[in-house]
C-alpha cells in the first residue's frame, strides 16, 4: 500500500540515494527514472503482465550505456529440487511463480539487456521471521515439509549491489547454505 511505499522511499532516502518509483507500464516515467543509470535493479514481480512487451518497455527505456540490468527472479525456478542447487543447475519443474519468473529471464535475455539475474530464496529479516508468518498464518510447519533455503533482506541487498558491478557472474543464488 501506499504507506508501506513511503516508509521504503524513506528508509532509500536516508541511506543517500533519490527514491523513484516508475511502472513498466508508464513509459515517460520509466524513462525518466533509468535515463542516467549506469545499473538497474528491477524486482518487480512479472504476475498479469506480457513479459516480453515488459522486456521491451525496459530495454527501450534503459539508456545504452547501460553496464548491468539486474533482475530478481526466484528460486521457485527449480521446483522441489532434490540435493544441492547451484548455479549450474538447470531450472525443473518449477511452479507457477517459478515459471513466471523463467519467462521474464528469458524475455529479458532476448531483448538484449545487459541481463544479470539473481535467483532469491525466500526473505527473511525485521518483520519476516517464520515466528511473524507462524503468527499471520502465511507459514504452516509439518513434519517430513521440503527443506528450503533463506537469505537475510540485508545479505539480499549486498547481493544485488555486487551483481551491479563490473565483473559479475551473469547468474548468481542469493541464499544461505543452510
Amino acid at each position: 500500500g501506499g504507506a508501506a511505499v513511503a516508509l521504503v522511499e524513506d528508509d532509500v532516502a536516508a541511506l543517500g540515494a533519490e527514491p523513484v518509483l516508475a511502472s513498466a507500464n508508464a513509459t515517460d516515467s520509466l524513462v525518466r527514472t533509468v535515463k542516467d543509470a549506469d545499473a538497474v535493479v528491477y524486482l518487480a514481480p512479472p504476475a498479469g503482465l506480457n513479459p516480453e512487451e515488459v522486456a521491451r518497455r525496459l530495454r527501450d527505456a534503459c539508456p545504452s550505456k547501460l553496464k548491468a540490468f539486474v533482475y530478481g527472479s526466484s528460486t521457485s525456478v527449480y521446483g522441489r529440487a532434490e540435493g544441492v542447487v547451484d548455479e549450474s543447475t538447470p531450472p525443473r519443474e518449477p511452479n507457477e511463480h517459478g515459471l513466471e519468473r523463467l519467462t521474464m529471464e528469458h524475455a529479458l535475455a532476448t531483448a538484449g539487456l545487459p541481463l544479470r539475474v539473481v535467483r532469491i530464496a525466500a526473505i527473511y529479516g525485521p518483520g519476516r521471521t517464520l515466528r511473524d508468518g507462524i503468527q499471520r498464518q502465511s507459514v504452516v510447519l509439518f513434519d517430513g515439509g521440503p527443506k528450503t533455503s533463506r537469505i537475510h533482506v540485508e545479505d539480499l541487498a549486498r547481493v544485488l549491489e555486487a551483481m551491479a558491478l563490473d565483473g559479475a557472474p551473469p547468474l548468481a543464488l542469493a541464499c544461505d547454505e543452510e
